[in-house]
């Protein structure tokens, strides 16, 4: 008889969590063959001289994930950080690209919080890759440190991810036992639907009555999420639940509450959204 196909088989856990993992350095990969995006990499330098000479995304690769001089790398992706934020010169595609850059840190962080996935006790963090990716892809948006980029974009990336993810799980630490979680069922996604609806009137509410209420309120990160849906990448639903989560600061059990949803099908829902999102702010460069 055949293996069922389910979260908790180890083959598909893997697979998933390589074709996340390989997704971005790809999409890296492809920009070489778009003349467009080589335009805008030679362009770069004439604002950011660590990037000149640079003549293709392979290249940049190569200069960062190879390159023996640690003060050179840092000040390439420095330069990428400045163009990508929105406080800085605010490039979409910059931000792609080191999203894309720092995908390998990606995988050394999921390794070290793997004890945090919810799911499969042989996973090797899907969950947590996932939410470190959705994190990474705001903080890259609003950074405006000036040194250590990627040290810095990891670590607070990834003390968030543990932190709300031992608050999702009651858990004091991050060795903690796993056996007493709960076991995922299925649920009635109609009713995820409504409670989502009813979440997205409370969270426009709140944010009509007090703007300065929503760290969500550059005009940039606004349009990201107002094109993932209108170009349907995300139900408007999904889109209020990420950025009610991940913006406005509601903990899992205020949203849980918000929408009649468990907290662990809320959860589930969330991480796909997010995983959803993290692809589609490189399609969103492309269209910017």
């Amino acid at each position: 008889m055949a293996t069922p196909s389910t979260s908790l088989t180890p083959g598909r856990t893997m697979a998933a969590r390589w074709t996340l993992a390989s997704a971005l350095l790809d999409d890296l990969h492809s920009l070489d063959a778009t003349p467009q995006a080589l335009l805008a990499l030679r362009g770069w330098g004439t604002d950011e001289p660590a990037l000149v000479g640079i003549a293709t995304f392979a290249e940049l690769r190569d200069s960062v994930h190879h390159g023996k001089d640690a003060d050179r790398v840092d000040e390439i992706l420095l330069a990428l950080a400045r163009l990508a934020s929105i406080y800085g010169a605010g490039d979409a595609l910059a931000a792609r690209v080191l999203l894309a850059l720092m995908a390998t840190g990606l995988a050394a962080w999921r390794r070290r919080l793997a004890d945090l996935e919810m799911g499969d006790p042989w996973c090797y963090g899907d969950e947590v890759e996932q939410a470190l990716a959705a994190e990474l892809a705001v903080r890259i948006r609003t950074w405006r440190g000036t040194r250590a980029v990627a040290a810095n974009l990891l670590r607070s990336s990834a003390r968030d991810v543990r932190e709300r993810l031992l608050r999702q799980r009651d858990l004091p630490d991050v060795g903690a036992s796993r056996a007493s979680l709960d076991v995922v069922t299925d649920h009635d996604s109609s009713d995820d639907a409504a409670g989502a609806d009813s979440l997205a009137r409370r969270t426009r509410a709140s944010t009509v009555t007090d703007p300065t209420a929503d760290p969500a309120g550059d005009a940039e990160v606004r349009e990201l999420f107002e094109w993932v849906v209108t170009s349907g990448a995300l139900s408007a639903e999904d889109a209020e639940l990420v950025r009610a989560r991940r913006l406005l600061g509601f903990s899992d059990d205020e949203l849980a509450a918000a929408t009649g949803m468990t907290r662990r099908s809320l959860q589930r829902r969330c991480q796909r959204a997010e995983a959803r999102l993290v692809v589609a702010v490189g399609d969103w460069a492309q269209a910017s």
